[in-house]
C-alpha cells in the first residue's frame, strides 16, 4: 500500500482541524468550537478506488507563528501541501503566500501537489473566487463548507490525493535510509 504525507496549513481559525477530521472521518467536525491545535496532530487514514489503496498520513499543522521554528520538522518528506484559508476573513487571503513559500517553495513540491481549499463556515455566504496571484495563482482552487459541499470536498481531495500518489515516488523509507543516501 502507497503512503503519502500531507500537511494541511493555513492561518489561525481558518479551519484546518474541520477539514482534517471530516476528511478523515477522525471524530466530530463540529464548527461551532473553535480549539486551537497545539503544535501538530497527525491523522491516519486509508481511501481506495478501483486500482489504488493509499494510507494518507494528514499532518494538520497549526498556523501560530509561535511554531514557526518547527514547520520546517512537520513538512520534512511530505508529498503534497494544502493551504486552507476562510475567505470570509481579507486578511488570510494574504497568509495563503507566506504559507505556500514555507511549506511548498521550501520543501520542493510541485504545484501540481499544492491546493487551496477556501473553507466559508457561513454556508449562506457564497463568496467569488479571489483572484490571487503570484505563485498560488497557478494552484487548484477548491470551495468549501463541510456541513454544505462536504461530498464535493471530499471528492476533489481524493482526486488530489491520487495525483500525488501518481507523482511521487514510495513513501515507506525509513528517515536513516534517507538521510545516509
Amino acid at each position: 500500500m502507497k503512503k503519502v504525507k500531507i500537511i494541511l496549513v493555513g492561518p489561525l481559525k481558518c479551519g484546518k482541524s474541520t477539514i482534517a477530521n471530516f476528511l478523515s472521518e477522525a471524530i466530530d467536525y463540529n464548527i461551532d468550537n473553535y480549539r486551537p491545535t497545539p503544535g501538530i496532530r497527525v491523522l491516519e487514514y486509508e481511501i481506495n478506488n478501483d486500482r489504488n489503496d493509499i494510507e494518507i498520513e494528514l499532518w494538520d499543522c497549526s498556523g501560530d507563528e509561535k511554531y514557526e521554528q518547527f514547520w520546517p520538522v512537520f513538512s520534512w518528506n511530505a508529498q503534497g501541501v494544502v493551504l486552507v484559508f476562510n475567505p470570509e476573513v481579507k486578511e488570510q487571503l494574504m497568509e495563503l503566500e507566506r504559507m505556500y513559500e514555507n511549506f511548498v517553495a521550501k520543501n520542493m513540491i510541485s504545484n501540481n501537489n499544492a491546493l487551496i481549499i477556501a473553507n466559508c463556515k457561513d454556508p449562506e455566504l457564497k463568496l467569488p473566487v479571489p483572484e490571487l496571484s503570484g505563485p498560488v495563482a497557478s494552484l487548484s482552487y477548491v470551495n468549501s463548507n463541510v456541513m454544505e459541499n462536504g461530498d464535493e470536498l471530499r471528492s476533489a481531495f481524493q482526486n488530489f490525493v491520487f495525483n500525488i500518489q501518481t507523482d511521487v515516488k514510495d513513501y515507506e523509507l525509513d528517515d536513516l535510509s534517507v538521510l545516509l543516501s
